[in-house]
């Protein structure tokens, strides 16, 4: 879990403020402010929302380990080239550049509709997550986890769901923001 402390040294870290924190967490602007100021009881899922949407776009949450918590910023981040949804396969491919070099990843249609929670097409999940399937996928270069073509998979056990607001519980959550 993350610190109220950690939410807002890792948004500072980015430039966004609570309300485009609020849009890529997809939870309401007033539960990110409450969340920062330890105002009120949240909602199990708030931490783990924020702490996906942050790494998503770099954040790196530092542990206690003697010396505190905190939180770094991610080197190299990789950048999608473009993605091919392929008709007729159970995969979508992707092309991104990650520390000078082009690779190819894929991603399996039955990870994406895992994370989906909802009602979209593999291709429109692959665009709302597209920056943490980019992000497991750099990861699995820098682990050399690839094929002998050098290619990375993105399965199942890599991409976890993420909770998020409902409509309705962001609607009620914005009132008066």
């Amino acid at each position: 879990m993350i610190t109220a402390e950690q939410c807002r040294a890792g948004r500072a870290l980015i430039d966004w403020s609570q309300i485009e924190l609020s849009e890529r967490a997809r939870i309401a602007k007033k539960t990110i402010a409450d969340f920062e100021r330890g105002n009120r009881a949240y909602h199990p899922k708030t931490p783990h929302a924020v702490k996906v949407a942050l790494e998503s776009h770099g954040v790196i949450f530092i542990p206690e380990n003697g010396g505190g918590v905190g939180v770094r910023l991610r080197k190299a981040m990789p950048r999608l080239f473009r993605r091919d949804p392929v008709d007729g396969r159970e995969w979508m491919a992707f092309a991104f550049d990650y520390k000078g070099q082009r690779h190819t990843g894929f991603v399996t249609y039955r990870s994406l509709v895992r994370v989906a929670l909802d009602s979209l097409s593999p291709t429109e999940i692959f665009d709302r997550d597209k920056a943490r399937i980019l992000l497991i996928a750099s990861d699995k270069i820098d682990a050399d986890q690839v094929d002998e073509h050098g290619r990375v998979l993105v399965d199942w056990g890599d991409l976890s769901p993420v909770e998020f607001d409902s409509d309705e519980e962001r609607a009620r959550n914005t009132e008066g923001d």
